[in-house]
């Protein structure tokens, strides 16, 4: 998958940050797109992020996904 979409309401928020995170579980990714549209559909705004980099845990399996924003946001989305 190039892009996807997902809505902020299945989403945490950490304003220190500036992070949105989910787990891949719960947002149900069958495959981690190279960029996403984050959706709000309290204020109608959306953002645009791509993918920066993986992290990786200490067996060397993926620990999770991240992305970033031109207007500073990010994604972390963990491989649980």
């Amino acid at each position: 998958m190039k892009e996807g979409w997902i809505s902020t309401e299945r989403l945490s928020w950490n304003s220190q940050t500036d992070t949105f995170i989910g787990e891949v579980s719960e947002l149900k990714i069958k495959k981690i797109p190279e960029s996403l549209i984050i959706w709000n559909p309290k204020t109608m705004g959306s953002i645009y992020v791509s993918l920066d980099r993986r992290d990786y845990n200490t067996e060397g399996g993926i620990a999770g996904w991240r992305y970033s924003s031109f207007k500073g946001y990010n994604l972390l989305i963990i491989n649980d």
